[in-house]
């Protein structure tokens, strides 16, 4: 993986000053090493946290969309539900009134 690579990168800063009284050059030499191994472990960080979020976020839409499609049945699956006993309520009822009115014209006639 790109964790394994390790990279330096070597800076070398020359500072020359010169001294007026003794004519004499003094030089500062500065080395500065820094490595590139964290840019590459950020940046593959990085990508995989980003490939992770997209991942559980896909995965979440597809729960959200499976899970609306079941409520969906299910209230339909209710309404039909409350369709048919309100049908059969109607049916008993007119049985029933059916049934009334012919005793009460057996009755009276």
């Amino acid at each position: 993986m790109i964790f394994n690579f390790r990279k330096t990168l070597t800076t070398t800063a020359t500072t020359t000053a010169a001294a007026t009284a003794a004519s004499t050059t003094t030089t500062t030499t500065t080395t500065t090493t820094s490595t590139a191994t964290d840019y590459y472990c950020y940046y593959n960080y990085y990508y995989y946290y980003y490939y992770y979020y997209y991942y559980y976020y896909y995965y979440y839409y597809y729960y959200y969309y499976y899970y609306y499609y079941y409520y969906y049945y299910y209230y339909y699956y209710y309404y039909y539900y409350y369709y048919y006993y309100y049908y059969y309520y109607y049916y008993y009822y007119y049985y029933y009134y059916y049934y009334y009115y012919y005793y009460y014209y057996y009755y009276y006639y």
